[in-house]
């Protein structure tokens, strides 16, 4: 499989005043033709985490991620940049 590298930038950051564990929401664009919605910064035990945008089920009303990384390089170059977004 070829390796595609991907230009990642955050768009917008939305921090939260709420003290609760979510820290923000971050839009992000792929390469500059498409952009993502809705992910999360989370605060959990070991430190800060993305967490992927989500929807509700409307049977059973729990929610599950509507994007599914296939790659962990990408999945960890895409936490570096939102996190590095969220500290600045």
């Amino acid at each position: 499989m070829e390796t595609m590298t991907l230009d990642i930038k955050v768009e917008k950051m939305h921090k939260l005043e709420a003290t609760g564990t979510f820290k923000a929401y971050a839009d992000v664009s792929f390469n500059g033709v498409m952009t993502i919605k809705g992910f999360k910064v989370v605060e959990g035990k070991n430190g800060l985490f993305i967490g992927c945008p989500s929807t509700k089920g409307k049977n059973d009303g729990k929610y599950f991620d509507i994007i599914h990384f296939t790659d962990d390089e990408v999945k960890n170059q895409l936490t570096a940049v939102i996190l590095e977004a969220y500290k600045k």
